[in-house]
């Protein structure tokens, strides 16, 4: 298991502290707030990105040599974007990720030679829309048309993974963004851009027919995002936990007050348990992708609850100055709120656990007979 072994674990804990070293370079505490504006104006952090993709090769971390990538495993993965929460990276790590695995998952020889060398090196950017289809056309050289109300790190993405429905019936394709009429949307997580895509007869390659295909790329996305709430939520305790350590009120220091105290625990103990499931749906990524439905909703689900819940706190914890737009308090409770609805809400996800344990059972039952 790949939370057991000790040297994967210090592989991980190795490149843990290599990215920790490079952001404190690049991307420092001090400046998030800044980072944070100019993202929601439209700025693309091109230095951050430079620095992630071409010295640690993030977004081909699990793609395989091949195509350039890493060859490592989903464990390493988690810590970037265990990161992109944590500290609030104003980078489109998760569209490109998300792409690439799409494409290299489908198998499709003409999608891997145009997209996944440029993906895995991060020289190109992917983009995903999770919500709503495409028109596509029939016949060997696909096209598409229609307009993506909300599409993930779309903004200056060169490629989309987007669902379709043509005379061939629904399916996933991988769309060329270059003719695109593509608007930056407001979005509530200020480092994480939305956009709307309009496209007319825009060139595809289609990844995959039915929905299959794009049913495991949302569960990738669910334990991807469950990384990043529990980064939020790890950062906002300590944010907490270090201003009740320092700020004094009536001659003493706050964390010393009782209910304060007792919050604090509080919010330890979500996430501790939030902890829990987002590494049961890391080894599931790597090792009972069978089991990854389940394992990453409820992932998501209860780390969605300890990001908001702590970032929640963390404001009321800072008091005034917490809920000023000078403080960057807002902006982990912003994240927390936004993943915990980006591929859907929790009765979406909800349902994905219950689906998912319903077939299991439907396979239980029909097996145990035979065994007994």
């Amino acid at each position: 298991m790949i939370l057991d072994d000790p040297e994967v674990a210090g592989v991980r804990e190795e490149f843990a502290d290599v990215l920790e070293s490079l952001l404190g370079r690049t991307s420092p505490e001090s400046e998030v707030v800044h980072r944070a504006d100019a993202c929601a104006a439209g700025h693309l952090d091109e230095a951050l990105w430079t620095k992630l993709t071409e010295e640690l090769g993030v977004t081909g971390l699990t793609a395989p040599e091949r195509v350039g990538g890493s060859g490592a495993t989903f464990g390493e993965m988690s810590v970037v974007l265990h990161a992109q929460g944590a500290h609030l990276l104003a980078i489109p790590l998760l569209g490109s990720w998300l792409a690439l695995e799409a494409v290299l998952r489908s198998g499709s020889e003409p999608a891997v030679a145009a997209w996944a060398r440029g993906l895995a090196s991060g020289a190109t950017i992917g983009g995903i829309a999770f919500h709503g289809r495409l028109a596509a056309s029939a016949g060997e050289e696909t096209t598409v048309s229609g307009t993506l109300e909300v599409a993930l790190d779309a903004v200056d993405a060169e490629v989309l993974v987007a669902r379709v429905q043509g005379p061939d019936g629904p399916g996933l394709c991988a769309v060329d963004l270059s003719g695109a009429v593509v608007e930056q949307t407001e979005s509530l997580d200020l480092v994480r851009r939305l956009a709307r895509v309009r496209l007319v007869d825009a060139a595809a390659i289609r990844l995959a027919d039915g929905d299959e295909l794009f049913d495991t790329v949302v569960d990738l996305a669910a334990a991807a995002l469950a990384c990043e709430q529990l980064g939020v939520a790890e950062k906002a305790l300590a944010d907490a936990v270090g201003y009740a350590m320092e700020r004094e009120q009536f001659g003493r220091i706050i964390g010393s007050f009782q209910g304060l105290k007792h919050e604090l625990a509080n919010m330890a103990t979500i996430t501790d348990q939030a902890r829990s499931l987002v590494e049961h749906a890391m080894w599931s990524v790597v090792e009972a992708p069978d089991q990854l439905r389940v394992t990453a909703a409820m992932a998501l689900l209860k780390a969605s609850e300890a990001a908001l819940h702590v970032s929640a706190e963390n404001v009321q914890v800072h008091g005034g100055i917490g809920f000023s737009w000078e403080h960057p308090a807002h902006l982990h409770f912003r994240k927390a709120r936004s993943n915990a609805v980006l591929i859907g809400d929790e009765h979406f996800l909800a349902d994905r656990v219950l689906q998912a344990s319903a077939r299991w059972e439907s396979v239980r039952d029909s097996v145990l007979p035979e065994i007994s």
